[in-house]
């Protein structure tokens, strides 16, 4: 009777550890930068847009970067969307849409 309540606890203690490893890896909050910079990526050189907005995971309200700005996003859990607006004379030219992932190995 006694081994059977000590399993019966020592699996109770795994569900509950189990448990608070999903939600600390769900509810783990990151801060991303978002920069309109001029940048130089394998050789090639990009250059910033004059204008920018920025959605991170449907926000209604853009992160508004002018060339050579950077913001700060705040975002929690592990899988995100990311949609850039590439403005010109207050319009919208071109839209880039990405879903990408920030895991726990670049949070440390």
């Amino acid at each position: 009777m006694k081994r059977k309540r000590l399993i019966v606890q020592l699996l109770l203690i795994l569900a509950l550890v189990g448990v608070s490893v999903a939600l600390f890896v769900i509810g783990k909050g990151h801060q991303l930068l978002i920069d309109n910079k001029r940048a130089t990526i394998d050789g090639k050189r990009v250059e910033a847009y004059e204008w920018v907005n920025v959605y991170l995971d449907g926000a209604t309200k853009p992160i508004e970067l002018e060339e050579d700005d950077r913001q700060m996003g705040k975002v929690s859990g592990p899988w995100h969307n990311i949609r850039i607006e590439i403005l010109e004379n207050e319009k919208v030219v071109k839209t880039y849409e990405r879903r990408f992932t920030v895991g726990l190995a670049n949070s440390f």
